[in-house]
């Protein structure tokens, strides 16, 4: 799979490549001088098939004339060596620049998304949560050129694809996110009805609010009878639900009030943005503004062609 993006650039800069790699993505950012073009390429591979990313390097390189390139530190240890020795080994008149996470480029890939897709100014300070293989959440403030990283969740939109892969064999994931929107998670979920009837105000809860996910599984008698947007439904709410949760956690403890979502699981699918957002809403009682902004996977990316 491979999605692509491209913007006109105003000033032609130096002809550069950037490779960013996470987990099930790798992402490739240049820029054309040709056609004062910048492309973002998402191009989806398996980590454990390195042979994919040098075929691919190899397209990309051997079309270029002259090219600089910069490895993003989301390369590490020795597959970031095979990378950068296959790179120098096969193409030496290449260039290549190892560069750490910095909130400088992220100051720059804002500012062009800003100018750009005329989004609204960034506030100083923010917590950017960046959801991919894992989840990231970031304190970053841009006035004092900082951004550290203040907390990790392992259970993230990989962990929703694992389990729905092993009700359904060949998953197309994309599809399944997707039809997950129609699916009814309450056919799953325990809900506060459930327990309290739906006249009752004991709980002095809504009703329609979860209990516990998947909570009526183990009284469904034939399990293969659940259908697979259901299972979709409530792994994504609940994703949601807790990944909003902890975003205004940690927001919290920083004194933060801006919380900036990215990557393709809230960028591609509009419904997962606005429950995300929802989340943070409620979470944090209505106190705290959501963003889920396009393209920010690459935000380093954009940053980095965008230097000086």
């Amino acid at each position: 799979m491979s999605v692509q993006f491209e913007f006109e650039l105003n000033n032609p800069r130096t002809h550069q490549l950037i490779i960013e790699v996470q987990d099930l993505f790798i992402y490739f950012s240049y820029y054309y001088p040709n056609n004062s073009q910048f492309k973002l390429d998402l191009y989806q591979f398996n980590i454990h098939e390195e042979s994919s990313i040098f075929d691919k390097l190899k397209v990309i390189l051997n079309s270029q004339n002259s090219i600089c390139i910069k490895i993003l530190n989301s390369f590490q240890g020795s597959f970031y060596e095979q990378v950068s020795s296959w790179i120098t080994s096969n193409f030496p008149n290449v260039q290549l620049i190892e560069r750490k996470f910095d909130v400088s480029n992220i100051k720059l890939g804002l500012t062009f998304i800003q100018n750009e897709l005329k989004y609204d100014t960034f506030p100083d300070k923010f917590m950017l949560v960046t959801i991919d293989n894992s989840i990231n959440f970031y304190n970053i403030s841009i006035a004092n050129d900082s951004a550290q990283l203040v907390f990790t969740n392992e259970i993230s939109p990989e962990t929703i694809i694992a389990i729905a892969s092993m009700h359904e064999k060949n998953l197309n994931f994309e599809q399944f996110i997707q039809d997950s929107k129609n699916g009814n998670k309450d056919n799953l979920d325990l809900l506060v009805r459930d327990i309290f009837g739906e006249s009752s105000t004991t709980a002095k809860l809504h009703g329609h609010i979860t209990a516990a996910s998947f909570g009526k599984v183990n009284n469904i008698k034939n399990k293969s009878s659940l259908k697979l947007e259901d299972i979709g439904s409530s792994l994504i709410f609940i994703q949601c639900i807790n990944l909003s949760q902890l975003a205004v956690l940690n927001s919290n403890l920083y004194d933060i009030k801006s919380i900036v979502y990215s990557g393709w699981f809230a960028n591609k699918f509009s419904y997962i943005a606005n429950m995300i957002e929802i989340g943070t809403t409620f979470w944090s009682a209505s106190t705290m503004q959501a963003r889920v902004i396009p393209i920010t996977q690459w935000v380093q990316s954009l940053g980095l062609l965008n230097e000086e």
